[in-house]
């Protein structure tokens, strides 16, 4: 047995959902942008695609395959229908007809580049690294000019001690060889007074 309340709520929820169903279709109807609406669907006009019709082909000339696909697409489209747009390497998609270009690029396919958009960027570039750039390369420089002082001390003190070094070995030398003549004279004149 169902009382007057529950009846009233099941009421309630048969009119909810017919109201539902029907602004349902009404906004679907609505939503059709470029076609007419067609047994519960957009049915779109030549050279567009979409659930609503929304989507503009841009096919390169008038050729299509069996299926309704562009053979070819005009330049910065892509995909089967191209619909969709190219942003190429210097930007993202953000919608189906729409780029996002990094800096300094710009235009509705990320190929062009004007003269105050790159100045803008690299003007902003420097602006953001140079302080950090300083930070970098000035230590960097004052190391390696301790590095090669350090180093030219070190290599004239090597020189120093391989010229002393060398005047020691000739002092030892001539010394030795000295020694070694006036011993090899002592021989000399012993052997001229044995042979006479």
């Amino acid at each position: 047995m169902m009382g007057k309340g529950a009846f009233a709520v099941a009421c309630c929820l048969v009119l909810l959902c017919s109201f539902a169903e029907s602004s349902e279709r009404r906004s679907t109807k609505a939503r059709c942008y470029n076609g007419v609406f067609k047994e519960g669907e957009c049915v779109c006009r030549q050279d567009y695609v979409g659930t609503y019709c929304e989507l503009k082909m841009h096919c390169e000339g008038f050729d299509r395959s069996k299926h309704g696909y562009c053979r070819s697409c005009e330049t910065g489209w892509t995909s089967r229908y191209c619909e969709l747009i190219d942003c190429g390497e210097n930007g993202f998609r953000v919608s189906s007809t729409r780029c996002r270009c990094n800096p300094p690029y710009s235009g509705q396919f990320c190929t062009e580049q004007t003269t105050k958009n790159v100045y803008l960027y690299y003007n902003r570039l420097m602006y953001s690294w140079g302080p950090v750039g300083c930070i970098i390369v000035v230590p960097l420089c004052l190391f390696m000019y301790c590095c090669r002082r350090d180093s030219e001390r070190r290599q004239k003190r090597r020189i120093i001690e391989a010229i002393a070094h060398s005047r020691k070995t000739t002092i030892i030398m001539s010394t030795n060889s000295r020694s070694n003549s006036s011993e090899a004279s002592c021989v000399s004149d012993e052997d001229f007074l044995l042979r006479k």
